[in-house]
């Protein structure tokens, strides 16, 4: 699936190069897509490498869309679509560990990495 990826990353150069809206909302509609297909694939088909690639592209991605919602580059309509880009690239993640049956703890969607330790409140 490392071909998979490489296009996946090459769609998520895209969204980051965009300069134009159109530009912007095609590339992110196809690495969007991209996502979605990854669940037309059996079971064991993707590595846990390859999910977490995808993954760290996902948040790149996500990355890029909102510094795009903080510019307020867009008018409102197009900010509320950018928003729920988001939340959807984050299910397509999601669903992508649970349909794809890779074992992890916690939300694999989010940036979750070790957290420290903290001592318990008196």
């Amino acid at each position: 699936m490392e071909q998979f990826v490489e296009r996946a990353a090459h769609l998520a150069a895209l969204v980051r190069a965009a300069r134009s809206r159109k530009a912007f909302l095609g590339a992110l509609s196809d690495f969007e897509r991209m996502l979605t297909v990854t669940l037309d694939y059996p079971r064991g088909c993707f590595y846990r490498e390859d999910l977490d690639a995808l993954r760290a592209l996902a948040d790149n991605v996500v990355e890029r869309i909102e510094a795009r919602v903080d510019a307020h580059a867009d008018r409102g309509a197009v900010e509320q679509r950018l928003v729920s880009t988001i939340y959807r690239i984050r299910e397509e993640v999601e669903a992508m560990y649970a349909r794809l049956g890779v074992d992890v703890a916690g939300n694999p969607s989010r940036n979750a990495g070790p957290t420290a330790v903290v001592s318990p409140s008196r």
